[in-house]
């Protein structure tokens, strides 16, 4: 797989007032893409082709090519000193490509168009206190084309795999966020998103309602770290700090399979540090999963039943 990709780009601030700002961006971006490839399957150790129907030799040469104008625009406002008001909306684009790793069917080469999102934000920051606390805070709203998902879909004997296009999706959503430092060394963050998501009816051989929610996109996340550090002896200070990660339910697939989805789950870390403050290096023992919470981080449905001869 080959990609020449060029681009030209800018940003400008303008400011209107001595507290509000005017921000432009604009890109121009050109790609081409070709892939040549495929699998075959054959007996270990021999040049025998697998003796199974559904296992047929894969192969695509193609190419594609897309333009796109990608821009974003905001304002900046300062009430006062410690406070930020901001409104953007902007317009990117994803690459498209082909689908690059094992496959059983040919149809799952053939290339996925780029995705196209528009999304508008509103937030503020603000810091009270002198500084020793900080609240951020932003309502957005995401809309998509071309939505790039993984489905599968049935093309004959085997079903397909493959990384596809829905034509719409939208995302709304909410994020919190809160930093307090009560006293010298300590630090308390918390942070709260709350999502609601939408696919547009799309088809995998038979025609998909709309209304799914997207992959990966739980409802509800929240995370909290708690984080001291004090300086033990001269030119050396230790830092300990613990963290967790809360995410809700949510689906694997775009098809939004019962069994293909993931359980609420709470996974908490741990750190412990010290570092120099004169010669800039670092010791640190750190824990992840310390609790050893186990849930399902990525699963797919191939559509055989079980034994299905591969």
């Amino acid at each position: 797989q080959i990609t020449h990709s060029e681009a030209v780009f800018g940003q400008a601030k303008w400011p209107i007032t001595d507290q509000l700002t005017l921000i432009t961006g604009l890109r121009v971006s050109h790609e081409d893409r070709s892939y040549v490839g495929g699998s075959e399957f054959f007996l270990a150790g021999t040049n025998i082709a697998f003796p199974c129907p559904g296992l047929c030799p894969t192969f695509e040469d193609a190419s594609i090519k897309d333009t796109s104008l990608s821009w974003h625009a905001g304002l900046n406002w300062k009430p006062s000193e410690n406070t930020l008001v901001y409104f953007s909306a902007a317009e990117s684009t994803k690459s498209g490509g082909f689908f690059n790793g094992i496959t059983f069917q040919s149809e799952a080469l053939a290339p996925y168009k780029p995705e196209h999102l528009t999304d508008y934000e509103v937030g503020v920051k603000s810091n009270f206190f002198d500084g020793k606390a900080q609240i951020d805070g932003s309502v957005f709203y995401y809309d998509y084309h071309n939505y790039q998902a993984q489905t599968f879909t049935s093309v004959g004997l085997v079903s397909l795999i493959k990384l596809g296009n829905i034509p719409y999706a939208n995302v709304y959503g909410l994020d919190l966020g809160a930093t307090w430092l009560p006293v010298d060394g300590l630090s308390l963050r918390a942070g709260l998103g709350l999502l609601s998501t939408r696919l547009g009816a799309f088809s995998v051989g038979v025609p998909v309602p709309g209304g799914n929610e997207m992959p990966d996109a739980p409802d509800t996340s929240f995370n909290g770290t708690i984080r001291y550090e004090h300086s033990l002896f001269e030119g050396f200070t230790g830092a300990i700090q613990f963290s967790g990660v809360y995410e809700g339910a949510h689906f694997f697939e775009a098809l939004n399979t019962p069994y293909l989805l993931s359980p609420p789950s709470w996974v908490f870390n741990g750190r412990v540090s010290l570092a120099s403050t004169d010669n800039g290096w670092e010791a640190a023992f750190w824990i992840q999963n310390m609790f050893n919470e186990q849930h399902p981080i990525q699963a797919t449905d191939d559509g055989q039943p079980i034994g299905a001869g591969y």
